[in-house]
């Protein structure tokens, strides 16, 4: 082969490597920004999901309109044999308007058993109105009791009333 014939062909082919981009600092490889950024907003909404609440951890109270109050008693019949609830309503400032009172007792298993006192279809719920819920098993309970005023649930008792 010829000396120009080879220096040519050498030629060639580094223009041929200059023109294909092959020599030099290699081009930066890119970044995976589109990847992480798609991971930092998956784990936001996880971490943001609200938990769930306690069923057993009591809430606050509210004031009824106009200030009517809910005068009652909750007790827990002492008796281990039988340790009921007992809600006995005692009237108060609105008891004319006042339609129904829902007693809400809540287990640490998750079970709720409810109790409705209502208003007689003539007059209004009397003074003394009792609502027994009967325990099968001796363990803190949770008792709610939500007062309807004029079609409005307020809730006016919420503790957890523990075992004798």
């Amino acid at each position: 082969m010829k000396p120009w014939a080879a220096v040519s062909i050498t030629g060639f082919v580094l223009l041929l490597a200059f023109a294909s981009g092959c020599a030099g600092t290699p081009a930066p490889t890119p970044t995976p920004t589109p990847v992480t950024t798609v991971s930092t907003m998956m784990s936001t909404l996880v971490t943001t999901v609200p938990t769930t609440a306690n069923p057993m951890e009591p809430q606050p109270t509210v004031t009824s309109p106009n200030d009517f109050t809910t005068i009652l008693t909750v007790s827990r019949n002492p008796s281990s044999y039988q340790p009921d609830i007992i809600v006995v309503y005692m009237g108060g400032k609105g008891q004319y308007v006042l339609q129904q009172l829902e007693i809400i007792v809540t287990h640490p298993d998750g079970s709720v058993q409810t109790r409705t006192i209502t208003r007689p279809e003539n007059g209004s719920i009397p003074v003394q109105a009792t609502a027994d819920i009967p325990q099968t098993v001796n363990e803190p309970v949770r008792v709610q009791v939500i007062a309807k005023y004029n079609g409005v649930d307020y809730s006016v008792y919420d503790k957890v009333e523990p075992a004798h």
